[in-house]
């Protein structure tokens, strides 16, 4: 899907014809000027809940006060793995501070690392044939969610809009959660990190 077709459902959600000529203070005016970034906020918040967007990347590692260290992309908010020699290390061999990623079962070197990521920042500039970087469901989502944030610009005492587009946001979030599920990879029951030797 595209960012210009998501900004088509979003205006259908509002009762907006989004092909009217913009005149000032038209309800087409006053969604299409803050519409880039509420996509933005809400296209975040989804990628939060859903951990749908996901990159690998090889990073260099090197030694620490504690195991060896790296530098997540500024994009990036979580990790679910990192591969070294073919071998796949989950979440009990890595811990987060910040944007530094602390690898406690190997020495310094390059590591492939699979992590959650931000979406582009959408913003006036954006062009509509802009391909998003999630799957229609969830492209869907962001849309009722943008929709509900700007309902109050255009409608701002029809709260049963509001409450109609938000509740589906949530609803789809909160399905769309239960199938994502705990995506993290697990090390064995007799890792290092549980005392095991």
């Amino acid at each position: 899907m595209t960012y210009g077709i998501l900004k088509q459902k979003i205006y259908a959600l509002l009762d907006i014809n989004g092909n009217d000529i913009m005149t000032e203070g038209s309800a087409l005016a006053l969604v299409s000027s803050a519409l880039p970034y509420t996509v933005d906020a809400v296209s975040r918040k989804v990628a939060l809940h859903l951990k749908n967007i996901v990159r690998e990347e090889t990073l260099h590692f090197e030694k620490g006060a504690v195991g060896v260290q790296a530098t997540l992309p500024d994009s990036a908010f979580g990790v679910q793995y990192i591969v070294k020699n073919g071998r796949s290390y989950g979440a009990e061999s890595f811990t987060l501070i910040g944007k530094n990623i602390i690898f406690f079962e190997h020495g310094e070197g390059d590591f492939t690392v699979c992590y959650d990521t931000f979406p582009a920042v959408y913003t006036e500039q954006t062009a509509d044939d802009t391909e998003l970087p999630f799957d229609d469901f969830t492209a869907d989502t962001v849309a009722y969610g943008a929709a509900g944030e700007l309902s109050h610009t255009v409608y701002p005492s029809d709260m049963t809009r509001y409450i109609r587009l938000m509740t589906e946001f949530d609803e789809r979030i909160s399905s769309a959660v239960q199938r994502v599920g705990e995506h993290t990879l697990k090390n064995s029951f007799f890792g290092k990190r549980r005392g095991v030797k």
